[in-house]
């Protein structure tokens, strides 16, 4: 593996406006091991790559393979058009068209999903409410964080059919038919 994990460790720490020793705070460890993998003289055990990648809000392939980074904020048009491929893939309910006004061109992204559609209604009105002051910033991360943590236990459509295609086709393995 090449230690470019070494450069993207030490760049998430740096843009995250950390030191070493503020990092091995919250996580565990010493300020020397995270040198070493900053450096590339050490390989962070698993444990502690995923606390690295949760306290960076990462994922693993992010720091290892180069890949995107789930949670980071889309930083050029290609992110953002990333992230709208990943939720056509989801084959949620939704159309997408553009609309040329006298003022403006317009792209717009429609979504027929219940689920989203509630949680966008309540997201709007708390950025609306943000930004003219009368909801803070940490009560807008503490509930975005709550619907996040919520979300990861909701599959969406597609992922759910195909766990209950799985479980209809395949026989549970019973006791029986252990050769131990």
């Amino acid at each position: 593996m090449e230690l470019e994990y070494s450069y993207r460790l030490a760049e998430l720490r740096r843009k995250a406006g950390k030191t070493q020793r503020e990092v091995v705070e919250e996580i565990g460890g010493t300020p020397a091991a995270l040198s070493a993998y900053e450096k590339g003289t050490k390989m962070p055990s698993m444990d502690v790559a995923i606390k690295l990648a949760d306290y960076y809000k990462v994922s693993l392939d992010y720091i290892f393979r180069a890949l995107e980074a789930e949670y980071d904020t889309p930083s050029t048009y290609a992110d953002v058009l990333r992230c709208l491929f990943k939720i056509s893939k989801a084959e949620l309910s939704m159309s997408v068209s553009a609309i040329e006004t006298m003022e403006d061109d317009i792209a717009r992204l429609e979504l027929y999903d219940d689920y989203l559609v509630s949680i966008f209604n309540t997201w709007r009105g708390l950025l609306e409410s943000n930004r003219s002051g009368q909801v803070d910033d940490e009560v807008l991360e503490l509930w975005e964080k709550k619907k996040m943590e919520q979300a990861a236990e909701k599959r969406t459509p597609n992922a759910q059919e195909a766990i209950d295609a799985f479980v209809t086709t395949h026989t549970p393995v019973t006791e029986e038919d252990l050769p131990f």
